[in-house]
């Protein structure tokens, strides 16, 4: 009997101690730690004037009994900011209907784990925001949550993603996985999002890209795989992506594009492929994209575009190949593209260029920027401009740099037929053509002027040098002065044109005058008071019976 007593005693303060555990457990946040606010509250495809809950100064450990969050009696979300709250319970929100809350703010909480149930009560959850927390793993029962249309999850740990991992949440919109370390993707991974229409899987740890890694996602229509480590892309990897709009594929690590790399996607209009280490692009390498309108090739070690490189892209509008490597251009490589109005070719090494066998496709071409082409003088040839604007009927402006060693006719002659055919020529980013004209038409002819200086140093040199008396006439004197002065007038005013000239010239021609106008006005000035004093003294040598003369 004492036994049984003391049996039920036991069980009797278990229970007390069961209750007092699950009332601490269950406890609200206090009221100094949330603040309750009236404004419109926006998510990704929902807005709303709502019951905004922020949170704040909550610092909970793992062994410490899980918090409850306030209720709120109206649409609401719950912000949360300067708190750790490591591990997610399931009692974290209150063990009701839950139709009310529509976006979670999570953010920078030290989360690390999540437990399985935790949204179960959140029926009509829209929006959820668990970046920069400390997440490494993720799996099919981390969410389920009808009605979640945004999830982001970048900036965090998380190292791989499993089959069906975001099966619960199938109503899904917007899913940004950046920022993590991502390592490997299984085949469907992202199984069940069908209504996905933007993915996010820039700056992780991908190397490679494989068949069915991102099938299921036939509304998909933004995806992001930039700054990822990825050297390969299998074929038909974008297979199923019907709706894709938009790829970036930039900072990459791609060298080589295959065939058949963009099949299947025919809906694409921008694809982003910047800063990659591609050294030539092939013939057929962008099959498939029928729709394509913007393209950036900027930023590779691209030396070689095939011929016939871009057929198919029949609605191309804007085409970047800056920044290249590029020396000369295959005849035919801008073939069908019929609708190209940019065409962006600057930083490159183009060494020729013809524009009735290259460009002549190019009919509908409105914007060309030839910036900092280096080896290309021809490329402000009057001819080759009046060929160009004969050529591109829609062209509306031409970009160029760098153009210093122009004469003034030359650009006197562009600038007036481009006017009369009613196409921009922009100089430099922010340069005014007009005081661009000024400075470069300061003198009739830049030859000219060199020629000038050349002779008036001659003068001086055929005067300092050559001659057969170590005195000055007066008349040599003059021719002296007089070339001093051509030298003077010439370079006068001179100075803030420096850019007119190629600087290893320019440096070699101003040292050599500095020296000579110095040396000269020494000599001058040592003879003309020579002049003044001068007389000789005979000196006989004894010895040889010989006769010197001494300058004094």
């Amino acid at each position: 009997m004492v036994q049984e007593t003391e049996r039920f005693t036991y069980f009797i303060l278990i229970g007390l101690l069961g209750v007092m555990w699950r009332t601490a457990a269950l406890e609200q946040i206090p009221d100094s730690h949330f603040n309750v606010t009236h404004e419109y509250g926006s998510c990704y495809g929902f807005g709303r004037y709502s019951q905004k809950v922020s949170i704040y100064g909550i610092n909970v450990t793992d062994r410490d009994p899980s918090i409850t969050f306030p209720d709120c009696y109206a649409y609401c979300w719950y912000h949360v900011t300067n708190s750790s709250i490591p591990r997610l319970r399931q009692t974290l929100f209150p063990d009701w209907d839950g139709y009310t809350i529509i976006k979670i703010d999570l953010r920078k909480a030290n989360i690390h784990t999540i437990d399985n149930g935790t949204w179960n009560s959140l029926k009509y959850l829209h929006c959820l925001d668990l970046s920069k927390n400390r997440l490494n793993e993720i799996s099919r029962s981390t969410f389920a949550a009808d009605r979640l249309t945004y999830l982001n999850l970048s900036s965090n740990n998380i190292v791989s993603l499993q089959k069906y991992t975001f099966t619960n949440i199938h109503n899904l919109h917007y899913l940004d996985i950046s920022k993590n370390q991502i390592q490997k993707i299984e085949g469907n991974a992202f199984g069940g999002l069908a209504e996905l229409i933007a993915l996010n899987l820039s700056s992780n740890n991908l190397y490679s890209l494989y068949f069915k890694a991102l099938t299921e996602l036939s509304s998909l229509k933004h995806l992001d795989l930039s700054k990822n480590p990825l050297s390969k892309i299998s074929k038909h990897a974008f297979s199923g992506l019907f709706n894709l709009q938009d790829l970036d594929l930039s900072c990459l690590n791609l060298t080589f594009i295959e065939s058949e790399t963009f099949i299947g996607l025919s809906n694409l209009m921008n694809l982003d492929l910047s800063s990659n280490p591609l050294s030539r692009i092939n013939s057929n390498s962008f099959n498939g994209l029928s729709s394509l309108q913007v393209l950036d090739l900027s930023i590779h070690n691209i030396t070689l575009i095939e011929h016939e490189s871009f057929v198919g892209l029949d609605k191309l509008s804007v085409l970047n190949l800056s920044t290249n490597l590029l020396g000369s251009l295959q005849s035919e490589c801008f073939t069908g593209l019929t609708q190209l109005k940019q065409l962006d070719l600057s930083k490159n090494h183009i060494s020729t260029i013809s524009t009735n066998v290259y460009f002549e496709p190019l009919v509908a071409l409105e914007k060309l920027y030839l910036r900092e082409i280096s080896n290309n003088s021809n490329l402000f040839n009057f001819v080759y401009f009046a060929n160009m604007l004969h050529y591109y009927k829609h062209l509306q402006a031409i970009f160029v740099s760098d153009i210093e060693f122009i004469s003034c006719s030359q650009f006197t002659s562009i600038i007036t037929y481009a006017s009369s055919r009613h196409v921009n020529v922009v100089i430099n980013y922010d340069a005014n053509l007009t005081a661009y004209y000024n400075e470069l038409c300061k003198y009739e002819d830049t030859n000219d002027h060199l020629i000038g200086i050349k002779a008036a140093l001659n003068t001086l040199v055929n005067l300092a040098v050559s001659r057969d008396s170590p005195t000055y006439t007066n008349s040599q004197l003059d021719e002296l002065t007089a070339a001093i002065r051509s030298i003077a007038n010439l370079t006068a005013n001179k100075e803030s044109y420096r850019n007119l000239y190629p600087s290893g010239i320019y440096a070699t021609q101003s040292l050599m005058l500095i020296t000579l106008i110095i040396l000269t006005l020494i000599m001058s000035g040592v003879f003309r008071y020579g002049m003044r004093k001068y007389r000789k003294l005979k000196i006989n040598n004894p010895e040889d019976n010989t006769e010197a003369v001494m300058l004094k």
